[in-house]
């Protein structure tokens, strides 16, 4: 084989290795924002379970309040029925004056019209009755569909993270993170007083501080079960990896602050956080890069 041909074959498997690796990278980012988006869906998904089961327990509370009307719209009408049965006795037994039949004709005309609107309301009532069985029915069904869609969306957040652990580690831009919990100026360890954190890191590409000190990142917090903190509010971030446009849902949009202790260090100040004890993942992200990710626990 001659010089030039293995020349060419060299170069040919090098850019192959190239490529290959390119692509495994875009797979690695794209299997851990689905990730990220099923954890999403999953907690909007729990939600809404949880909101149907208390659309149900609404419905129960007012089936029973009805209940209770019904039955006593019924005790009222046999006391009703009673009575007008004893006044019907007490006409033929008694020799009345033209006074006391005038008198009693006026109750009994009373008696038979709220008899009517007892009728009238027993009959509504068990309209209303048919109407909250039908959404009581309704509530089931859709309480039923939620727990197969749970199921499903565990089943694929499975897979996902199988896939996920079996992907290459993705090197981030960044080095040396430390993440510290502060009350005012002070560092804590306690949970319930930390109210300020700092991320800071080294840029592993010196020559690109100042560059990254004008940057916009992004900062996904979640706990050790793996929920993300949605303090945006669902908000979408798009950043850029390897040219390919990629959405993200970030805790946090951050500017970068001076670093009080090395000038090289670029530092990430997220403010009035709230958390319980236990262990924090955070991934920062630039604009178009993976900056990298550490964790920190609270007590």
């Amino acid at each position: 084989m001659t010089y030039s041909k293995r020349t060419k074959l060299f170069t040919g498997l090098a850019a192959g290795a190239v490529v290959l690796s390119v692509t495994s990278i875009l797979s690695f980012f794209m299997l851990f924002l689905n990730k990220e988006q099923l954890r999403q869906n999953l907690d909007i998904a729990k939600l809404e379970q949880e909101r149907t089961l208390s659309e149900k327990l609404l419905a129960d509370k007012d089936l029973s309040f009805l209940q209770k009307e019904f039955n006593t719209l019924d005790a009222t009408n046999k006391q009703l029925s009673n009575y007008l049965d004893k006044a019907a006795t007490q006409l033929t037994l008694k020799d009345l004056t033209i006074g006391d039949l005038q008198k009693d004709t006026k109750e009994l005309s009373n008696l038979k019209s709220n008899l009517s609107n007892l009728k009238i309301d027993h009959s509504h009532i068990e309209s209303q009755v048919q109407l909250l069985s039908k959404s009581i029915d309704l509530l089931i069904k859709r309480n039923n569909e939620m727990i197969g869609r749970m199921s499903e969306m565990a089943e694929e957040q499975d897979r996902m993270r199988a896939e996920f652990e079996n992907a290459p580690a993705q090197k981030g831009i960044g080095r040396a993170f430390r993440i510290e919990a502060l009350k005012g100026k002070k560092l804590t360890s306690k949970a319930r007083r930390a109210r300020n954190l700092e991320l800071s890191f080294e840029p592993i590409d010196r020559k690109e501080f100042m560059k990254l000190r004008e940057e916009n990142f992004y900062v996904v917090l979640s706990d050790q079960s793996g929920a993300v903190y949605n303090l945006m509010k669902s908000q979408k971030a798009t950043i850029y990896l390897k040219g390919n446009a990629v959405d993200i849902m970030p805790s946090f949009s951050l500017s970068a602050s001076p670093s009080s202790d090395k000038i090289n260090r670029i530092s990430l100040i997220m403010e009035d956080v709230k958390l319980k004890p236990g262990i924090y993942n955070f991934e920062v992200y630039a604009s178009k890069a993976f900056v990298g990710n550490t964790q920190i626990r609270l007590n």
